[in-house]
Formats: structure tokens, sequence, C-alpha cells
């Protein structure tokens, strides 16, 4: 009687273990911050006065390449104007398609080639 209570708590708790282990992790919260849009042009051709600040800029989405290893980034564009974005650790991007209207919001950053944005939300629009 004691082994067959011993086995079925073990179960149980085995069991419990097993569906905690597999519940989707919890998203932290972004916040969004809430400021006028930028236009991109405008980041692109004055960056240095953007350069570690937070901007929010409108575009469209476009994938940056077509593998799955690419889903901390993506790119912005506005017309002939583009930009890379990069995604903060604690952002989880909403399912987009290309093309798709969005807003986002983040630090632009300057690399050697050209600006990118490290973005802290993104809304689709």
């Amino acid at each position: 009687m004691f082994r067959l209570r011993s086995i079925v708590m073990i179960s149980v708790i085995l069991s419990l273990l097993f569906l905690i282990g597999c519940s989707e992790p919890k998203q932290e919260a972004v916040e969004k911050i809430n400021i006028e849009a930028t236009e991109l042009e405008e980041i692109l051709t004055n960056a240095e006065d953007f350069t570690d600040k937070v901007v929010a800029i409108k575009g469209n989405f476009f994938s940056s390449c077509s593998d799955s290893c690419c889903d901390n980034e993506f790119i912005l564009k506005d017309g002939v104007n583009q930009i890379k974005v990069f995604k903060s650790k604690k952002l989880t991007l909403p399912k987009m398609k290309a093309s798709q209207p969005i807003k986002i919001s983040g630090t632009l950053k300057a690399t050697a080639e050209n600006p990118v944005i490290l973005a802290t939300s993104v809304e689709i629009i």
C-alpha cells in the first residue's frame, strides 16, 4: 500500500513538472513609446542627429532573408529608403507579412556602413 501510494505521488509530481515545462514562457511586457513618427528619409539624411536616441518610424515590413535564422532582424522600407531593424531581446515580434505597414520604436545605432535600429516595439498599422 505504501509503495503504491509512493508510485502515484511520484507520477503526479512528474506529470506536473512535465506540464509546467511544456507551457509557453511568459512574454515580458515591452513598453511602447508614444512618440511621433519621424520620416525615414530625415533619419537617414541626418543620422548623426538621431544616433543613440529613441525614434519612431512608419514603413513597410520586409524580411531580411528567407531563412528562419533571420527572425531577429528585418528591413523597414519607406518608398526608396530602407533601414535594417534588429529586435531587442525582450521584444516579441507580431506575425507580419511582406510589405505590411508597421510602426517601430527604437534606438538608432551608428555602424561603419549604415545606421540600424534596435527596436523596442513594433506595431502593425
